[in-house]
């Protein structure tokens, strides 16, 4: 592992207060067996999405609102099918009704660890992703790891779900990449 995964993995340690022996360590090299291997630590086996339902209760709600739709949308449907990409007074408008920041797709967190990552985020670059690929259901979880400290009591962790979301949040914290990159399937040291 290099540097910036050595503290990606200290930064999770301390979030959810636990140890992951080196020998552990070793055999993360995705974000799903991070989220497993936390799961294990924390004695977590329930997969249930309640914070994502939640969020998908008021994302209907706001698109019924801000007129984006006046039939049910599915949480496997692309989010661009609503949202526009480059549409700031929308994404303004998002943020107000839903009261959470909304990760916009070509955010990159500031104050990135990685040189890559504080290199990003001073030039133009493309994301290496395909907005108009992005579910909702990608869409919601990217809301909730952005607002994770608001939504999540780190105290009483309750899913695997809620695992995910607090270590996409902190992947992106640590290595710069956008919520939208993140994805269980993907691999730190080749995808992120």
């Amino acid at each position: 592992m290099g540097l910036d995964s050595v503290e990606l993995v200290m930064e999770i340690e301390n979030y959810f207060g636990i140890r992951i022996p080196d020998s552990e360590v070793e055999k993360i090299y995705t974000i799903q067996i991070m989220v497993d291997t936390v799961a294990t630590h924390l004695n977590i086996a329930y997969n249930g999405k309640e914070l994502r339902d939640d969020i998908f209760e008021k994302i209907k709600v706001t698109f019924l609102k801000l007129g984006l739709t006046n039939t049910n949308i599915d949480l496997t449907e692309n989010i661009s099918k609503y949202i526009a990409e480059y549409d700031k007074e929308f994404w303004k408008s998002l943020k107000i009704e839903l009261q959470l920041d909304v990760p916009k797709p070509d955010m990159i967190k500031k104050g990135s660890t990685k040189l890559f990552g504080k290199i990003k985020s001073l030039v133009s670059w493309t994301p290496i992703y395909d907005w108009s690929a992005i579910t909702i259901d990608s869409f919601i979880t990217a809301i909730c790891a952005n607002n994770y400290e608001k939504l999540i009591n780190k105290k009483n962790i309750k899913s695997k779900y809620e695992i995910y979301v607090a270590v996409m949040r902190i992947t992106v914290d640590k290595i710069g990449v956008s919520y939208y990159e993140i994805a269980p399937e993907k691999s730190f040291t080749s995808d992120l």
